[in-house]
């Protein structure tokens, strides 16, 4: 494994909680859903972190003496799936339209999203139940208010319907939040495509599986999802930073950590096909 390239993820992993700890108790103001934008970032973070452990290698010991030693690659490039889609819908719903009600709009309709897809969810409990009748409620209301802003009055009546059962990315593909992001569409179509191969079980990871049978043929395969893993928790950093400028000042000063996120940030978005 790259020990530089550990080390560095190591200094932003400890970075992204230095920051964020930093307005711990404080109160934020600023757009709908602020909270949300926090609890992404919980998601990414988690994500990278369970994927750094992975990449650690484990140990097996039998019961008749030896031992089966393996770097998952396979599961560290699903966790390195979820936490880009996690820093690509951040960046889309907070970060990548400096419109106010853009912004409000697109989290109206990420929020949204969420009461949908419980909807047909099995309530058994009575509590379940109310919850559920509730959140009809609140999914009337979204939908409601969603339908005031100039930004769904001008689609088209499809895709206003898209809009109301849950499309939150309306016709956007993961390719054009990712473009929004900074990244280059075509490093990022094929990167996706092969974090999508673990998580789908295509021909290309399980050949890739079959192919590395030893811990330093497994080792070659995390390196490369190391870098990912990096690209995405820097550019999220300073984003998140971007969004609320209240941690700036935790950003600032620690130099090691501020010139690691933008060096990363950097190679993420000047990576060309």
């Amino acid at each position: 494994m790259d020990l530089e390239k550990i080390e560095e993820l190591e200094l932003l992993m400890e970075f992204f909680i230095e920051v964020g700890n930093s307005i711990s108790g404080k109160k934020i103001n600023g757009q709908d859903g602020l909270k949300y934008a926090e609890t992404i970032g919980k998601k990414t973070f988690s994500h990278i972190s369970s994927a750094y452990h992975l990449m650690k290698g484990q140990k097996m010991n039998l019961s008749d003496g030896t031992y089966i030693d393996i770097v998952d690659h396979s599961s560290i490039a699903v966790l390195i799936r979820a936490a880009l889609e996690s820093y690509l819908t951040f960046n889309h719903v907070f970060i990548s339209t400096l419109d106010l009600k853009e912004k409000e709009f697109r989290f109206l309709c990420w929020d949204l999203y969420g009461f949908i897809e419980r909807k047909d969810f099995l309530a058994e409990s009575e509590e379940a139940i109310n919850r559920l009748e509730q959140e009809k409620k609140l999914t009337i209301k979204s939908i409601d208010r969603i339908r005031t802003f100039e930004s769904y009055k001008k689609l088209k009546d499809k895709d206003k319907t898209k809009i109301e059962k849950g499309y939150w990315k309306l016709n956007k593909k993961w390719a054009d939040l990712a473009e929004e992001a900074g990244f280059d569409r075509g490093i990022f179509i094929d990167t996706y495509s092969y974090l999508c191969s673990y998580s789908h079980t295509g021909r290309l990871s399980a050949t890739q599986i079959m192919q590395s049978k030893t811990k330093e043929e497994q080792m070659g395969l995390a390196k490369v999802l190391l870098g990912y893993a990096l690209m995405i928790l820097s550019k999220f950093i300073i984003d998140y930073v971007k969004l609320i400028p209240e941690t700036k000042p935790s950003f600032d000063s620690n130099q090691k950590g501020k010139n690691t996120a933008r060096l990363w940030k950097e190679i993420a978005e000047n990576i060309k096909k």
